[in-house]
């Protein structure tokens, strides 16, 4: 009776573990699922609430800055060419072209504008002669002649005309510059004088510039952004930065054409709508929050003293801080690590201090194979499990016959050192080892003294690999393999050469051998610096190519052959 009840004990204690574990499994499910359906409902209505008011404030935000930066640049140059169109000087000489002094005056003036604009060339038209002149920075007045003559039905002299017949005072457009042929955004302005219309003053601006810089703070897979005229035609694209067609030159692409989403083509009917004046200084860009297509949300954002806007569409995840979810989730770690306490207080004592310790063994045998198991004297389900974990772990790393490691080790360890030796540009030697005319010994002396014979060379090749990241391993059958990493050529030509000479003065009689009355080996080895390119199998490959030359050329001998070297015949 005695011995049944001694062996139905641990049962017992298992069984009553288990019970303990799946009450505590129960009841912890239970409180998380709880706790987790009462965050998931706070979190997602504060997280709707939160997103869209954040992304609707950083896209106003982003929205204003760009547009922001292309109206600051515009009211600098619309100001200095308004100074020198409405200046008497210029208006004096477009009213008497022919006039000597007032060409002088007319000179001064546009000669401190181009020195003001970074030096751009100028153009103008006189509307009396319908002449057309270029400025260049250091004219002399003599310079000043008309070069052309402008045509209404000549599709290049339409800055001109649009001007002529808008009733604003300036106008801008996208054309290329006759001399830098180089397209620009142009300010064309009108020269007058009582009320009467004496020509257009018109220069190239860098705005695309100011545009690409703006933009180019955008993460494109995100956000896309493009600028568009008073007719609602792109003028220019994110998607085209870096590209010579960024601005667009008599585009006819229009913005509707990027979303078809009926919010934004809403948004966009009402801002084209009735555009009679240009938009005032501090105009409020429109938001739009978008419910289908890739993008969340939209801006439409007025470059002020202008009838061009920049519009602007946002993904979600370019728009959202999640350092602004903080506090939220502040709150759900709270909550969670009071669930866990709770938990804790229950199962401390029979689970979590236990299980702790066999953790941190377990861990510790990833470095050191002999590392002792916690809980290999319990009964209960540690004792079970840790003494599982011990027997798993010693078939997973060794090779049962010679207690080197086995192949499975190896690979696994070749991966971690390639990983490791890839980031600091390391060296790694292999090593493939292969006993000569094994089939042989087996055939005669049999399977016993062939295991014996396996063992022995084992020991022999462990005794000889004795650095700290050096390891050996069986490879299968009679083959074995050495990972030397940090070792260069001449390195491991020294290691084989220590084994060759150790594994001959083994002396174990081989007279089935055809090359000696003793075991021998055939080494083959391949050295190189690790790159992420490479993997454990174009080191095992090669080194396996010469291990088979040299048993090609007589066996008991090293050969090398680097890993971008082509095998010698």
């Amino acid at each position: 009776m005695t011995p049944q009840k001694h062996s139905s004990s641990p049962s017992k204690i298992a069984q009553g573990e288990r019970r303990i574990s799946v009450h505590f499994r129960n009841l912890n499910i239970a409180l998380f699922v709880i706790a987790s359906v009462v965050m998931a409902a706070t979190m997602f209505r504060a997280l709707k609430d939160i997103t869209e008011q954040v992304s609707e404030d950083y896209a106003r935000l982003y929205a204003m800055n760009t547009a922001g930066a292309l109206s600051s640049h515009l009211h600098r140059d619309i100001w200095l060419v308004a100074k020198t169109a409405n200046s008497q000087s210029l208006a004096d000489w477009f009213a008497d072209e022919d006039h000597h002094e007032k060409k002088s005056r007319a000179h001064a003036e546009m000669m401190n504008l181009l020195n003001s604009l970074s030096g751009h060339n100028l153009y103008f038209g006189m509307e009396k002669s319908r002449r057309e002149y270029s400025v260049e920075k250091g004219a002399a007045p003599e310079d000043f002649a008309p070069h052309s003559t402008l045509d209404p039905d000549n599709s290049k002299d339409a800055w001109y005309f649009d001007s002529l017949s808008s009733d604003k005072d300036y106008l801008l457009n996208v054309d290329v510059d006759k001399k830098l042929h180089r397209k620009l955004v142009w300010l064309n302005y009108k020269v007058s004088q009582d009320g009467l219309t004496l020509g257009v003053l018109s220069t190239g601006m860098e705005l695309s510039r100011v545009a690409e810089a703006s933009l180019a703070e955008y993460d494109t897979a995100k956000v896309r952004g493009v600028i568009i005229d008073e007719k609602g035609r792109v003028i220019m694209d994110s998607y085209l930065l870096g590209q010579d067609d960024f601005l667009l030159y008599a585009s006819e692409v229009p913005v509707q054409a990027i979303s078809s989403e009926p919010n934004f083509i809403a948004a966009l009917e009402r801002h084209l709508a009735g555009r009679g004046e240009y938009f005032a200084l501090g105009a409020e860009p429109t938001v739009i929050t978008l419910s289908s297509g890739p993008y969340g949300f939209a801006t439409i954002a007025p470059i002020s003293a202008t009838g061009w806007a920049v519009v602007t569409l946002f993904k979600p995840s370019s728009l959202f801080d999640p350092a602004k979810l903080l506090p939220l989730l502040a709150i759900m770690l709270a909550l969670l690590v009071a669930v866990a306490l709770a938990s804790n207080v229950m199962c401390y004592r029979f689970i979590f201090r236990p299980f702790e310790e066999l953790i941190r063994c377990v861990s510790r045998l990833e470095e050191n194979a002999e590392e002792s198991i916690y809980g290999l004297e319990r009964c209960d389900e540690f004792g079970i499990l840790s003494k599982t974990i011990r027997g798993l772990l010693d078939e997973a790393h060794n090779d049962i016959l010679t207690g080197l490691y086995n192949r499975r080790f190896m690979e696994k360890n070749l991966g971690r050192i390639l990983r490791f030796l890839s980031r600091s540009g390391g060296t790694l030697s292999v090593l493939m080892i292969d006993v000569d005319f094994f089939k042989n010994y087996n055939d005669k002396y049999g399977h016993d003294m062939g295991d014996a014979c396996l063992r022995a060379v084992a020991r022999e090749l462990r005794r000889n690999i004795t650095r700290a990241d050096d390891f050996v391993a069986r490879y299968g059958g009679e083959e074995f393999v050495a990972v030397l990493p940090n070792t260069g050529e001449q390195g491991a030509r020294a290691v084989a050469a220590k084994l060759l000479d150790n594994v001959e003065k083994l002396n174990i009689q081989h007279e089935a051998s055809a090359i000696a009355v003793h075991v021998t080996v055939s080494i083959g080895g391949t050295s190189g610096r690790v790159t992420h390119l490479q993997g454990g199998d174009d080191f095992l490959k090669r080194a396996d190519e010469a291990m088979y030359i040299s048993k090609q050329n007589g066996r008991n001998r090293y050969t090398y052959l680097g890993l971008g070297e082509e095998p010698a015949g």
